[in-house]
């Protein structure tokens, strides 16, 4: 014969245990508000990226001292400045230019010039100057937009950007400051 499954009873609570207990109060605290940003408020853009080349990377092939009048380069460079070029004007200054990924290159390079001037004199002989002067430096960029806060600095700003039209391509520099 089979036994009845037993259901599971539960104790009931001592009357003693209800009458110490006290109730705590139920309060009701409505959510914050809800705070967005403008700019989450703005329509979302669903349209895929648009992908931009890699301007620096066609630029690397190009000599820079071609894009200032007046510079002849110097066969030596700096030997901790790969990128940094260097070129002389026509009074012997020495010019250090570089792209703006090169910008801390450049003001070594520059430094490197200054402490190095006799040595340079002697490896290029008739090109510099007797006396050494602070070079000047170029930084070269193909978005003028990302060194807007070093206009009025003492760097010389230009922009270097490869222009196509149709199936032709060159290369475009002015100065821009």
């Amino acid at each position: 014969a089979e036994r009845p499954a037993c259901a599971a009873v539960e104790p009931e609570p001592s009357p003693a245990l209800l009458e110490d207990s006290v109730p705590e109060p139920m309060i009701d605290v409505p959510p914050p508000p809800l705070v967005v940003a403008d700019e989450l408020l703005q329509p979302l853009d669903l349209e895929p990226p648009i992908e931009q080349p890699d301007v620096e990377a066609e630029v690397d092939g190009d000599e820079l001292t071609g894009h200032v009048p007046g510079l002849v380069a110097l066969p030596v460079g700096c030997p901790a400045c790969p990128e940094v070029e260097l070129a002389v004007d026509t009074e012997g200054r020495v010019h250090c230019l570089g792209r703006t990924s090169a910008l801390r290159q450049l003001q070594v390079a520059s430094r490197w010039v200054t402490d190095h001037h006799e040595l340079l004199a002697l490896a290029c002989p008739g090109l510099l100057s007797g006396s050494a002067q602070e070079p000047s430096c170029h930084l070269f960029t193909p978005h003028p937009p990302e060194l807007a806060d070093l206009h009025g600095s003492d760097l010389q700003l230009h922009l270097l950007t490869r222009v196509e039209v149709g199936s032709e391509s060159t290369w475009y520099s002015c100065p821009l400051s």
